[in-house]
């Protein structure tokens, strides 16, 4: 990944007191290479949520969309009565 993405740019991203960012693994596979990648190169403002792997994904449906991911529209912020 390091010859693909420039980590030195994205540091300074992550570093920076303005910027937050949400990671939400909704308990798939992606949630453990998430926290390695997270945790270890990049510090910051980081909230990593979900990024434990589990085969029934923890009860909640796999597909982030509007009907399906209401929590994690709403800890982002976004959700309106429209989207429900």
């Amino acid at each position: 990944m390091k010859e693909q993405f420039d980590f030195d740019v994205i540091r300074k991203l992550f570093a920076r007191e303005d910027f937050k960012f949400l990671f939400d693994g909704l308990y798939g596979a992606a949630g453990p290479y998430a926290k390695a990648l997270f945790e270890h190169e990049f510090k910051g403002n980081i909230v990593l949520d979900a990024c434990e792997n589990k085969e029934d994904f923890n009860h909640h449906h796999p597909d982030p969309n509007l009907k399906c991911a209401e929590q994690l529209v709403k800890k982002l912020g976004v959700f309106s009565e429209a989207a429900s």
